[in-house]
C-alpha cells in the first residue's frame, strides 16, 4: 500500500489530482522449489487462503448473514487450503524482464479473490498487481492515513456501497469506474517507479515496507503492460485501456459493460480477449461486448464462451468449494473447476504473449481441446440478439432490469 498525496493524472479528464493511494497484492515469479523440497514444512510456507476476520465481516454484511455463521462455513469448507504462492521470497533470476499485469476485481471482491489466476500468471513470468479497489465496491478494504501531529498510521475502514436499482445507479457506477480506473493507471505508474528504483522517488510504501522492493529495479517490461478484469472489473480494465495507451492489451472475464461509457468504445484500439460464462451473460450485455469487438474492424479482438460454467468460475471460489457444495452455492458449473482454471489460464497466456497475432493461436486451442466447453463467439442465438436494440447514446438507467440486477446478487463477485 502507498499513502495518499502523490500527483497523478485523473482518469476521466487528465486534470491533475492528488492520488488517493494504492492498495494491491503483488504476485511475481520466484525460484521454483525442487520436487524433493515439497515437505510439509515447506508447504506450510504457502499462504493460507482464508481472509482475515474483517473481510469475512464485510462479506457477511453484504450478504445479510451473521459473521460467525459465515466464519463457521468458511472454516468447514476451506480448512487449511493454501494459495500456491510463498510470502516475500526473492524475485526469480532471469535475463529477460517480466511483463506487468494490473488485475481489477468485481463487486464485493478483494485483492485475494483471484489468487489462482494471479499466481498462475506469475508462474508464466508476469508480475501481477491484484488491486483492492477503494471505490466502495470491495466487501472490505481500508486506507491508512498519517496523524499530522504524531505521524502514527490510522486505519480507516471503507464501507461497501449498496446502490439502489434506480436512475442514480448509473451515475454512481460511472463514478466508481472512474475511481477504479485512476487506481489502475496509478498502479501502472507505480510499476514504472519500481522499475526505476524507489530509493530516489517520493513513493512511500506503508504496508509491505519490510520487503526489498529494489529487486524490481530494471526487471519489469513496461512495453507489455496488460489490464485484466472480472465483471465490474472488466469495465474498469477497458476504461483504463481507453485512457492509458501504456496498456498494450486487455482481458475481460464476464465483463459487465453497463457502467462502461459509450465514448470509450472507439478508444479501445488495443487487442482485447473477452471470455464469457454461458450461464451468466444475457443479450443486452452481449450486444455491448459484440459492439466492442467490432471496433477498429475487429482487429485483435476475440470472444470465447465457456459453456455450462458460472460467473464465479473465473474466481477462486469454484476451486475452494468441493463438488456438490460448490454447485449448491453457485460457485461451480458442470465442469471440473481445476480443468476449467487450466483452460482459462491457457487462453489468457496465449493471448497476452502475442496479442496482435493471437486469433489463430486461440482457434488452435479450441480445436485442440476438441470438446464443447469452448465456443468461439457466443452461444446465444443470433435472432435473440437481433431482438435487442442497442443505443449507446441513451441513458443506461432505463436498462436496469432483472438480468442486470443479478450482478449484485453474485456472491463474492
Amino acid at each position: 500500500m502507498i499513502l495518499p498525496g502523490e500527483e497523478c493524472c485523473c482518469s476521466s479528464n487528465n486534470d491533475k489530482e492528488k492520488c488517493e493511494g494504492i492498495f494491491a497484492r503483488i504476485y511475481y515469479p520466484s525460484e521454483a522449489l525442487s520436487p524433493d523440497k515439497y515437505t510439509i514444512e515447506r508447504l506450510n510456507e504457502f499462504m493460507q487462503w482464508k481472509p482475515d476476520e474483517k473481510v469475512i465481516e464485510g462479506l457477511a454484511a453484504y450478504k445479510g448473514m451473521s459473521s460467525w455463521k459465515l466464519n463457521l462455513i468458511l472454516d468447514w469448507i476451506l480448512g487449511d487450503k493454501r494459495i500456491p504462492a510463498r510470502w516475500q521470497v526473492p524475485l526469480a533470476k532471469s535475463e529477460e524482464q517480466f511483463p506487468v499485469v494490473v488485475f481489477s476485481h468485481g463487486i464485493s471482491g478483494t485483492r485475494q479473490l483471484y489468487s489462482i489466476n494471479c499466481s498462475s500468471l506469475s508462474s508464466h513470468g508476469y508480475v501481477v498487481a491484484a488491486l483492492d479497489h477503494r471505490d466502495g465496491s470491495s466487501c472490505y478494504t481500508y486506507e491508512l492515513n498519517k496523524d499530522p501531529s504524531t505521524g502514527e498510521l490510522i486505519q480507516k475502514h471503507i464501507e461497501m456501497k449498496k446502490l439502489p436499482h434506480e436512475e442514480q445507479e448509473y451515475e454512481s457506477r460511472i463514478a466508481q469506474v472512474e475511481h477504479r480506473t485512476l487506481e489502475t493507471i496509478n498502479m501502472l505508474k507505480l510499476f514504472k517507479k519500481l522499475n526505476e528504483g524507489l530509493r530516489n522517488s517520493n513513493v512511500e510504501i506503508v504496508c509491505g515496507n519490510e520487503f526489498d522492493w529494489e529487486q524490481f529495479k530494471g526487471r519489469l517490461n513496461l512495453d507489455k503492460a496488460i489490464s485484466i478484469g472480472h465483471s465490474f472489473g472488466g469495465a474498469s480494465a477497458l476504461t483504463s485501456c481507453a485512457i492509458e495507451k501504456g496498456f498494450k492489451c486487455c482481458v475481460v472475464m464476464d465483463a459487465w459493460l453497463y457502467p462502461f461509457e459509450c465514448k470509450y468504445y472507439e478508444e479501445i484500439t488495443q487487442p482485447v480477449l473477452m471470455l464469457n460464462a454461458s450461464k451468466w451473460q444475457w443479450p443486452m450485455n452481449l450486444k455491448r461486448l459484440l459492439h466492442l469487438q467490432q471496433q477498429n474492424g475487429g482487429e485483435g479482438k476475440s470472444m470465447y464462451t465457456l459453456t455450462d460454467i458460472v460467473h464465479q468460475s473465473f474466481s477462486d471460489l469454484g476451486l475452494l468449494t468441493p463438488g456438490r457444495i460448490g454447485k449448491f452455492m453457485g460457485f461451480q458449473g458442470q465442469h471440473d473447476p481445476e480443468y476449467l482454471a487450466n483452460i482459462i489460464i491457457q487462453l489468457i497466456t496465449t493471448f497476452i504473449e502475442d496479442p496482435i497475432n493471437s486469433k489463430e493461436k486461440l482457434k488452435e486451442i479450441s480445436k485442440t481441446l476438441n470438446c464443447p466447453v469452448l465456443i468461439e463467439g457466443t452461444d446465444v442465438p443470433r435472432e435473440k440478439l437481433d431482438e435487442i436494440s442497442l443505443d449507446l447514446a441513451e441513458n443506461h438507467s432505463s436498462e436496469i432490469g432483472e438480468n442486470e440486477e443479478r450482478i449484485l446478487h453474485e456472491s463474492g463477485e
